[in-house]
């Protein structure tokens, strides 16, 4: 473990934030990392564990395991477990904390079965694969469904006291005339269908589950024609409303490989974002609709291992990815963008490791944190050895002002031209306690100056026209942070 205090001072200019950066050390090569915060501020993670040769090829035929690490708030480990796992495929590892306090672990496998009253050999067909925890790491149960023929896991999520949503599709045998048929079912814990519902011939593509309020959630996928459907449903799978759209252009959506997240934002709207996996440039298409399930936009970006895409807590999209430096190592990017899908900055974390990030969640302290991968060797390629990380990003807390000091610090104009204003309004003011500095949209220190009265001017005439970031400090304790935009 080790904590890399450089890394508050590259993205300042985003947020104030206390950062703890820890890798979790393991004889074995991790990936496809998944991460969430429990109740009491800790973290739960859970990575595919999978034997390797260093630097040469991966032995076939060796154990995999699923490997779960718990954390607590700062992310020193307080418990590790081991689970026997095997999969050739993208595991699609989901993680929820249960009422009891112990932990639900769902993935994809595949395992040797009958299907019709046939062997499938070694290699099998798709199961999910339920893992049941104790609070303290232990393993209660673990269930594999179905138990005949193959049933290929797209999305979860919770809709209510140890109940999930579960999207998937099921197939018979490959020598079978049968067409695959999607499945929606509420399922509990401990792996029991409670209801379902069919959906024939369809394959569910790039299909994602959307939380919405209470115990309603939203479902969406593309059909065989390529249409792309909205459907909302409650935990007893009545249907609540449906809409489907035929104006998304020809786009990532009709492409092979594809991978998607899809989230409800805080104005109501829905976005939802595709990777082409297989693309060489403009790889991803982020797709705004609302709440009548109208396009709003559709850019397109090239971002390389991008991650899924969060909110953040200043109202802007932020997706992590690498910056693809095959000799040197990957190093981490965050990229930003506005509601609309816009790029609006990026910056380059540099390392000593070779991370890769996996997944982005956001707090409840209103920071985020990052799970991935960390690979000391073997450049632009997934063979290992690799170990998992841990970034987390909590906002700065301070207690260096009493409730009855009255602070309030306003900027303007915005945009502006020359001259941007700075005007605070502190009774017990001091000459130069305050600072202001401007940052350009990738995260450079442009100007710092000290605010030595009520109104100060910070010039401008010397910037290019752009959006800049800002942030002002009193005492090196940051109290505002905001965007400005130059004419």
């Amino acid at each position: 473990m080790k904590t890399l205090l450089s890394l508050l001072t590259l993205i300042l200019f985003k947020q104030a934030l206390i950062a703890q950066y820890q890798i979790y050390t393991d004889q074995a090569n991790l990936s496809a990392q998944r991460v969430i915060q429990t109740r009491e501020g800790g973290f739960l993670m859970a990575a595919m564990e999978f034997c390797y040769t260093p630097e040469v090829v991966a032995v076939e035929g060796c154990t995999y395991a699923m490997y779960v690490i718990k954390t607590n708030a700062q992310g020193d480990t307080s418990w590790t477990n081991r689970l026997t796992y095997f999969t050739q495929f993208g595991p699609k590892i989901s993680l929820y904390e249960n009422d009891d306090d112990g932990f639900t672990l769902m993935a994809m496998t595949n395992q040797s079965f009958v299907c019709e009253g046939r062997y499938v050999g070694v290699s099998g067909f798709k199961q999910i694969q339920i893992f049941n925890l104790s609070p303290k790491g232990n393993l209660i149960n673990e269930v594999r469904i179905p138990d005949n023929c193959q049933l290929t896991l797209q999305d979860v999520i919770k809709v209510g006291n140890n109940q999930w949503a579960v999207m998937a599709y099921y197939e018979r045998p490959l020598f079978s005339d049968d067409e695959p048929e999607g499945r929606l079912f509420i399922m509990d814990h401990q792996g029991e269908t409670l209801t379902q519902l069919t959906f024939p011939n369809e394959t569910f593509k790039g299909g994602k589950l959307i939380e919405g309020d209470s115990a309603e959630f939203m479902m969406m996928y593309v059909d065989e024609d390529g249409v792309l459907h909205l459907q909302g449903y409650d935990s007893q799978l009545n249907l609540l409303n449906e809409s489907w759209n035929t104006e998304v252009p020809n786009s990532c959506l009709t492409q092979a490989l594809i991978k998607t997240d899809a989230k409800l934002l805080s104005n109501g709207d829905i976005g939802f974002l595709c990777h082409e996996l297989s693309a060489a440039e403009d790889n991803l298409q982020f797709f705004r609709f609302d709440d009548n399930f109208n396009l709003l936009s559709s850019p397109t970006h090239n971002l390389i291992s991008p991650t899924n895409f969060i909110e953040n807590s200043e109202g802007s999209l932020m997706i992590a990815s690498t910056d693809g430096n095959e000799l040197m190592g990957f190093n981490i990017q965050l990229n930003y963008f506005d509601l609309m899908g816009n790029f609006l900055s990026a910056s380059v974390i540099t390392q000593s490791e070779n991370e890769m990030p996996e997944q982005l969640i956001r707090t409840s302290s209103g920071g985020f944190a990052m799970a991935g991968s960390v690979n000391c060797c073997n450049y632009g390629t997934s063979i290992g050895p690799s170990n998992s990380f841990l970034w987390i990003k909590n906002p700065e807390i301070t207690t260096d002002f009493t409730a009855e000091e009255k602070i309030s610090v306003a900027v303007f104009p915005n945009p502006a031209d020359s001259y941007m204003m700075i005007q605070i309004e502190d009774r017990n003011l001091l000459a130069n306690e305050y600072e202001v500095c401007l940052y350009s949209p990738t995260g450079i220190l442009l100007s710092h100056q000290a605010l030595s009265s009520e109104l100060s001017p910070l010039s401008l005439r010397d910037l290019a026209p752009s959006m800049y970031m800002y942030t002002i400090s009193r005492k090196s304790v940051l109290i505002k942070r905001g965007k400005l935009i130059k004419r």
